[in-house]
Parts: structure tokens; C-alpha cells; sequence
């Protein structure tokens, strides 16, 4: 439904079957441990997502506020997914040297399709005005847990917990020597979200993989001839 010019909220849903989807899979060699990749038997995925748009005019007649509109945008995808292995099924992995495996050894069945997250959101909230040439947006980016690759025969899958980024960016374009300059600035991972990867099993959690991101701002000017 478009409400207005640039506005809208929709609604919408999907179901895939999936042949011999991609998997990445941690593979041991001796004493090599390196990740690598297989195809599992078949997968569904199925969802809905929800998408909304809104501009508000200015809040104020004078001042600061007067020449801004300010923009409103929510997004939000439910996924679910189930791998599907059979016990006749055959993977082909690196440990094997090119012959087959079982996949239920590798790939559980009815579990989730590695990389896919169940709930994911974006919130943006920021403003335009035309007359001082200039925009602001706040995104903030919710994505749930997922498999980062399964495990080893016998070990749990590896799970990345990606949690909330809050991003910034503000741009304005000023005038020199009858040139249009853009000005740019980015601030990224404002909450210092840290990367996680681990695998669980019980009460037991392990971490493969874990470290700061850390905060990044970058600046930039650019124009056009």
C-alpha cells in the first residue's frame, strides 16, 4: 500500500525448496582444523516480512526544526528453515578425500540452514531538508543467532550471535567557488558490538572465535565534474 509519494508499508511471504543447498562445515585433517564446504541433501525456508515508510513534516514552524522532515522506517523478516536428511543421503566433505559420507554425520535434520537467522530488524530514523541541503539517519540492525558453520562429526554447530548495530551517517552539501561539495560522515558499531562465535552443548558454551569489532568514523568530501 502507497500511501504517499516514497511511502508505503507492505506485506509480504515466501516458501523456497531448496536442492543441495551450499553448507560450510569445519573440517579436521590430522592436525588441521579449517572451514570448508558441502552440500546438504534439500532445505525449506519459509517466512514473512513486513516492511513500513513514513515521513513526518516539520515539527515546529520557526527555528532549527522548522525545515526538516523527518523520516520513519521499520523493517522485520521472520525465517524458518529445516534441513532435510534422509538416511540414504551422501555428502561428499574434504576429510574424505572425495568419497561419500553420510550426511546425517554432518548435517542434522530439521535443523536450521547454516547462515540463516530466524528474526532479523531494521529500525531508521533520521530527517531531510532541502533547504540546508542536508540528512541524518540512525539504523539500528537486530539480526538473531545463526549456525556460522556445523561442527565437527560428533560436535556442535557453531553459532555466531551477531546482536544490534547502531550505525549514524550525516551528508550536507555546501557551496565553493560555485562548486557543490558533499560532505560526509559515517560513525559505525556505536554500542562496541562485539563478534561472538561459539558452540554449545549442555550448560557447556565455548568460544571459536570472539573479539572486538571496535567503533569506526570515516569523513569524506566528494563532488561532481
Amino acid at each position: 500500500w502507497y500511501f504517499d509519494t516514497d511511502q508505503f508499508v507492505t506485506l509480504g511471504a515466501f516458501y523456497k525448496d531448496l536442492d543441495k543447498p551450499v553448507e560450510a562445515v569445519v573440517n579436521e585433517s590430522g592436525a588441521t582444523v579449517q572451514q570448508t564446504y558441502i552440500n546438504a541433501p534439500k532445505a525449506r525456508l519459509y517466512g514473512a516480512e513486513i516492511e513500513v515508510k513514513k515521513y513526518f513534516e516539520p515539527l515546529m514552524e520557526t527555528g532549527w526544526l522548522a525545515t526538516k522532515r523527518w523520516l520513519v522506517g521499520v523493517n522485520y523478516t521472520y525465517s524458518k528453515s529445516e534441513v532435510q536428511v534422509e538416511a540414504g543421503d551422501l555428502v561428499y566433505p574434504l576429510a574424505g578425500g572425495g568419497a561419500s559420507r553420510r550426511a546425517i554425520d554432518y548435517v542434522k535434520d530439521g535443523s536450521a540452514l547454516q547462515g540463516q537467522s530466524e528474526h532479523m530488524a531494521n529500525v531508521q530514523f533520521g530527517f531531510e531538508d532541502d533547504q540546508a541541503q542536508s540528512q541524518a539517519t540512525v539504523l539500528v540492525t537486530y539480526v538473531g543467532d545463526r549456525i556460522s558453520a556445523r561442527g565437527r562429526p560428533g560436535q556442535p554447530d557453531l553459532i555466531q550471535s551477531p546482536g544490534v548495530m547502531v550505525d549514524f551517517t550525516y551528508r550536507k552539501t555546501v557551496t565553493v567557488r560555485d562548486r557543490d561539495l558533499q560532505l560526509g560522515l559515517k560513525a559505525r558499531n556505536l554500542l562496541g558490538e562485539d563478534y561472538e562465535e561459539f558452540q554449545e552443548l549442555g550448560t557447556g558454551k565455548v568460544y571459536a572465535n570472539q573479539y572486538d569489532m571496535g567503533r569506526s568514523l570515516s569523513v569524506s568530501v566528494s563532488t561532481k565534474f
